[in-house]
């Protein structure tokens, strides 16, 4: 009798530590989160992945920690391991639109479209007013090209949060590439009222572009130039503008502008040569050409500029080559 009750004084004992280590771990794993939280939002990544991780080890089922490690290695362009750590929390999470989203968020960066849009549609049939995955899904079809299918997507997030600049923006976009200009201006318009963001006035600039209002695109750019200066497509967008209005030479210099902001923007180098291009300058021309080229190699006019600089340079076999690329790609 006497071993029995010991026995079951102890069982207590050993249950009530137990409770409060997992309460202890509990609280330090949270306090680890939190640290991940502050040092991503710090933009110290790297510390952040280390506080995400030192969670995980407290325990392999916290999904907000796989979440953000997973959405930490995004934005540090580790797309596969990105990939594979929301997979980690899908297999622990099944219910979750907003993991499935950000998957689609990495899939889109990898140029996987149709898996992302998968994603996307398996969030929202988890959520069927999240207005975030309809966006992302019309922005993918409009890689894919559906930009009947894009608009219809991006005007339902419309319908659901309709004070989201971003969806504005978003819509814009496809309708530039429908050639729908003054409906772009408008939505560009209406996301700047919402939110002035430099992307924002980006949209507006380009779709007055289009418009061949060269004055006002060029106002517009300076806009944006003004709210972000490292802002590289300002300056390009300041650059057509530019063009438009034949002051080649200024044209040049926001060219530049853009390639010292953004070394890896290959239409900045497009747009220099362009330019040159404007003046007579072929062979100075080709050479931008060619490196767009390197940066982009699926773009057809890209190609089509550099085989109508060597048409110029009296280059004719390389440039009809240079055409036929170009003429593949469209």
């Amino acid at each position: 009798m006497f071993f029995h009750e010991g026995n079951t004084h102890m069982k207590k004992n050993l249950l009530r530590s137990l409770r409060n280590t997992i309460a202890a771990m509990q609280n330090t794993k949270g306090r680890w989160m939190r640290k991940g939280d502050a040092h991503r939002r710090a933009k110290r990544y790297e510390q952040a992945l280390i506080a995400y991780e030192t969670a995980l080890l407290m325990d392999r089922t916290y999904v907000p920690a796989y979440r953000g490690k997973a959405n930490v290695l995004r934005l540090l362009k580790r797309y596969e391991g990105a990939l594979a750590t929301f997979d980690e929390a899908l297999a622990l999470n099944l219910s979750s639109a907003a993991l499935y989203t950000e998957k689609g968020n990495v899939l889109f960066a990898l140029k996987r479209f149709e898996e992302a849009i998968t994603a996307y549609e398996r969030a929202t049939q988890l959520q069927p007013d999240f207005a975030f995955a309809f966006a992302n899904k019309g922005l993918t079809l409009r890689e894919l090209k559906c930009y009947e299918e894009a608009l219809e997507a991006v005007e339902r997030a419309i319908q659901l949060d309709p004070l989201w600049a971003t969806a504005y923006f978003f819509e814009g976009l496809v309708f530039l590439d429908l050639a729908r200009y003054d409906e772009a201006l408008a939505d560009s318009e209406y996301a700047i009222k919402l939110n002035p963001k430099a992307d924002f006035f980006d949209l507006k600039s380009t779709a007055l572009f289009q418009l061949k209002r060269y004055e006002e695109a060029l106002a517009v750019s300076e806009q944006a130039i003004q709210l972000d200066p490292n802002h590289a497509v300002a300056s390009i967008n300041q650059g057509e503008a530019l063009r438009g209005l034949k002051r080649y030479d200024e044209a040049i210099q926001a060219y530049e502008h853009a390639s010292e902001i953004n070394p890896d923007l290959a239409v900045a180098y497009y747009g220099k040569g362009q330019a040159l291009a404007d003046r007579e300058r072929y062979e100075e021309a080709l050479g931008l050409y060619v490196k767009a080229i390197q940066l982009e190699p699926k773009e057809a006019d890209f190609y089509q500029s550099m085989a109508d600089a060597l048409n110029h340079l009296g280059r004719i076999e390389e440039a009809q080559r240079a055409y036929a690329a170009a003429e593949k790609l469209k």
